[in-house]
């Protein structure tokens, strides 16, 4: 089993054991489906404790999500995730990078900045406000990268509204 040292590591195979160890609200096949993909974990045969332990955070934030979000990862095409994945990473680094996000702290972005991607993105206002809030943890004005991986599954279905009907501006979203 693996310990607090960095250089210990567990075998790919025992990932599953290990996470129902340490999150006891059981993760499903589709929601470990979703971490792996978002962390790139294909390929891998070993895992060293601080990799796991950011699984495990994210696998916590993602058993923790809404109902909704969680429909969206369940209905995901993990294939065709990647190339979207991608995108949403590029999206977050071009918002970290941009001139008013001059924060100290790396791998984070201002909330505000976040509300002005998803209006443009169509969603209602109302909408918005509920995903800023739910990002906006400790209310410190700042999404960090775990959480905004956390939420890609939104980020994909706005992106995939805007490309079905592109020139939808009904906010209805």
């Amino acid at each position: 089993m693996l310990t607090e040292t960095e250089d210990d590591e567990i075998d790919i195979l025992e990932l599953d054991f290990a996470l129902k160890a340490v999150n006891f609200d059981l993760i499903s096949d589709s929601e470990l489906s979703y971490v792996n993909s978002v962390l790139e974990i294909a390929g891998r045969h070993k895992l060293n404790f601080r990799f796991f332990c950011l699984i495990a955070a994210l696998s916590e934030k993602v058993v923790a999500l809404d109902d909704m979000v969680k429909r969206l990862i369940n209905k995901m095409d993990f294939e065709a995730l990647e190339v979207k994945l991608k995108k949403c990473k590029e999206l977050f680094y071009l918002l970290a990078d941009s001139e008013h996000e001059r924060v100290e702290q790396g791998g984070v972005v201002t909330v505000s900045s976040l509300a002005v991607e998803l209006q443009a993105g169509g969603l209602t206002q109302e909408h918005v406000e509920y995903v800023c809030d739910h990002m906006n943890h400790e209310d410190r004005g700042l999404v960090e990268f775990l959480d905004y991986l956390t939420y890609v599954p939104l980020f994909v279905e706005i992106h995939d509204n805007i490309y079905d009907n592109p020139l939808d501006f009904t906010r209805t979203k």
